[in-house]
């Protein structure tokens, strides 16, 4: 984790003294023709949080985790088999564990880069703001790895069982992908309730200050 989100944190300092130092940049006559040549806006409000909130999403973040859920259920349901285990990196579930780790990594590094910045040239305040907004990523790379420990783990081997167990083995697997399914679409349905959660948390948080 170490190595993949140390650029980010460097980026997001980056971003954050260019904002912060923003009015200073656009002195420079060739800069500002430049950025405005370029399209580039350094005018955002709240030290760029509009920047990171286009192009992160908390809800981008569950629907990976649903996805995860739901892939192994029909992949079971389908085939009678599971999927590669949690160490074969070619799977499909280890594929969107690792991209929504890794876009999760990067948020956090963003914001954790632009924390300085923010608070040496907006204040306390706006500083809190982002420091709540951590919670968004670090949530997610928690239940990624409690939904990865999960399809793999002793859970689903009790279904197996109850199943049938290994006397009629692609049965029970079967079983296991309709429970797995049935999880996706209970968090598919309760997705904006669980993000509304966080959210109520981040403002209580700022509330505080």
């Amino acid at each position: 984790m170490k190595e993949n989100i140390l650029p980010f944190i460097f980026i997001g300092l980056f971003v954050g003294v260019v904002i912060g130092k923003a009015s200073w940049f656009r002195s420079f006559a060739w800069v500002n023709d430049y950025l405005n040549y370029a399209g580039i806006d350094t005018r955002y409000p709240d030290s760029g949080q509009l920047l990171f909130f286009n192009h992160f999403g908390p809800a981008t973040l569950t629907f990976l985790l649903v996805a995860m859920f739901a892939f192994s259920g029909f992949y079971r349901i389908a085939l009678g088999v599971r999927e590669k285990g949690p160490k074969d990196v070619k799977g499909f579930n280890q594929s969107l564990e690792s991209i929504g780790s890794l876009l999760a990594i990067a948020w956090l590094g963003l914001i954790l880069g632009i924390m300085l910045p923010t608070l040496v040239f907006q204040g306390f305040a706006s500083f809190i703001t982002f420091f709540v907004y951590v919670s968004y990523p670090l949530v997610f790379l928690v239940e990624v790895n409690i939904g990865a420990a999960f399809l793999s783990g002793n859970t689903l081997k009790k279904v197996n069982q109850l199943a049938g167990g290994y006397h009629r083995e692609m049965l029970a697997i079967r079983a296991e992908g309709i429970v797995l399914l049935s999880l996706s679409i209970i968090m598919m349905t309760y997705q904006q309730k669980h993000l509304d959660t966080i959210k109520s948390f981040t403002v209580w948080i700022k509330s505080m200050f």
